[in-house]
């Protein structure tokens, strides 16, 4: 598993040797080379230097990171109860998928306009509102949305607006939440349950 991190340096950072050094152990624990692997309660008590006016890592992308990795740990410790391993990997598999698409209809449920944090340059926040309210519909099966409109998705720059980078963030999580359902509903056998997406998500709109 590869993490690329985007860099800042007049806002607050990540020294990028911590984080270096802290992801090396965790690419080591997932894929079962760490002498001594990390566990899921291990993540959230790791902190890193800051820095500032110099050169540091995205503080929102590293955590959004430690994140998965923790909720990755968490389903594998909950799976080793299961002795096939093909169905304790599908397991891990579900467990994130179903933490991917709460994380991004938790966006969804946010105020228009509040949905993510502002930066002195950033995306239309009517723009990006529009195209969360638009996946949501499309999530629930109401409209077609190709995932790649989400990721192909380009925004003017404006003063004070969404950050840019945070929005791209979520556009990836969604567009993979979004091929996911996509592929429940077209599987075998789905046809005709009785149960509307609507019914997962409240009935919003």
């Amino acid at each position: 598993m590869e993490w690329r991190f985007g860099r800042t340096r007049w806002r607050e950072g990540y020294a990028i040797a911590d984080v270096d050094a802290f992801m090396e152990r965790v690419r080591a624990t997932l894929d079962g080379s760490a002498a001594h692997p990390l566990t899921a309660h291990q993540i959230p008590e790791q902190r890193f230097s800051s820095v500032w006016l110099r050169v540091g890592y995205d503080v929102e992308e590293v955590d959004a990171a430690l994140d998965d990795v923790e909720a990755r740990l968490t389903a594998r410790e909950a799976a080793r109860g299961i002795e096939d391993a093909v169905a304790a990997e599908a397991y891990v598999d579900r467990f994130m998928l179903a933490r991917a698409e709460a994380v991004v209809t938790a966006v969804v449920r946010r105020p228009e306009r509040e949905r993510f944090a502002l930066a002195r340059r950033g995306c239309p926040p009517d723009d990006v509102d529009a195209l969360v309210r638009r996946f949501d519909i499309a999530l629930r099966g109401h409209v077609r949305m190709d995932p790649d409109e989400l990721l192909d998705m380009r925004f003017a720059v404006l003063r004070r607006g969404y950050d840019r980078e945070a929005v791209d963030e979520w556009c990836r999580r969604a567009a993979k939440a979004l091929a996911h359902r996509q592929r429940q509903r077209s599987a075998p056998g789905r046809a005709g349950e009785g149960r509307s997406d609507a019914d997962d998500h409240g009935g919003r709109y």
